[in-house]
């Protein structure tokens, strides 16, 4: 098992609910450096940034933010070379609407799974897929909040992307 890692993926993110009906699927990225004890179990620390279309209109509707996660991977005795694990992710979430000066700050917390693949000795895929309960509070615009402007609904999140780790 690979003690560090560091790993970046691409992402195709559907954000759900009423307050998100304008938006389109879009797609971001995340990276992230994770630390695995002896145990199957790992944490990790990083970025996730997604972009979404609003509507018909020019303006794209930006989240991001830090997050941490945990996780716990699975060995297959019968496929050596993947690795299955599950766990849960909790991110801060900034989003903002340049063209209209909003933004608004909340989180993000829910399940995560996926699959590791080894290709290489150093080098896994990761196939992944998150799907996370989002809760953000009253945005701002041109430096004013507007009152009852929150919003809630979740974001599914498809997960393709590299791992390179070090240490056995």
């Amino acid at each position: 098992a690979q003690r560090a890692s560091v790993a970046a993926s691409g992402a195709y993110v559907a954000l759900n609910g009423d307050d998100y009906a304008q938006l389109d699927a879009g797609i971001g990225f995340d990276a992230q450096a994770r630390y695995q004890s002896r145990v199957p179990f790992s944490v990790g620390i990083g970025f996730q940034y997604s972009s979404h279309r609003i509507g018909s209109t020019d303006d794209s509707f930006h989240a991001s933010g830090p997050f941490a996660d945990a996780r716990y991977t699975f060995a297959i005795r019968s496929a050596p070379k993947v690795h299955p694990y599950l766990g849960g992710r909790f991110a801060l979430i900034h989003w903002a609407v340049p063209g209209i000066e909003a933004s608004a700050n909340g989180q993000a917390y829910g399940p995560v799974g996926g699959l590791m693949i080894q290709v290489g000795d150093a080098t896994q895929l990761d196939l992944g897929l998150a799907f996370l309960s989002l809760h953000i509070g009253d945005a701002k615009s041109f430096g004013t909040i507007i009152p009852d402007s929150g919003t809630s609904g979740s974001a599914l999140a498809l997960r393709l992307g590299f791992a390179v780790g070090s240490g056995h």
